[in-house]
């Protein structure tokens, strides 16, 4: 069975550190199985369309680098599974879209105090 969660900004929002709109969400799979065409793909995987280019992009799928990290670090903060705060922040401080603002916002909400011991 195929995992999946929210991640970037998705997550953030749903553990409701997130304030950056207008980025098409991104869901985090453990395996190629969910992708259309892709060998032993699931059911209701073939409703996924690539975007052409030029084309709006309304959600992006990908297979993180560390999979097993991502997925044991799952939480559920609203019923839907999500990366929790640390990936989250690790996973947007790079993005080209506000993404430092977005890791500053998810540090100092969160992390800080991790770090701090409060």
């Amino acid at each position: 069975m195929s995992r999946a969660c929210f991640g970037l900004f998705a997550a953030a929002n749903a553990l409701d550190v997130g304030f950056v709109s207008g980025v098409p969400p991104h869901v985090l799979v453990d395996s190629a199985s969910v992708l259309p065409n892709a060998p032993e793909s699931l059911p209701g995987a073939s409703e996924l369309v690539r975007a052409g280019d030029g084309e709006p992009v309304d959600l992006i799928v990908r297979i993180p680098k560390t999979v097993k990290s991502v997925m044991r670090g799952v939480v559920k903060p609203k019923g839907a599974p999500c990366s929790d705060v640390i990936q989250s922040w690790l996973d947007v401080s790079n993005h080209r879209s506000r993404g430092a603002e977005q890791a500053d916002l998810i540090w100092n909400a969160h992390i800080k105090k991790l770090v701090a011991g409060e």
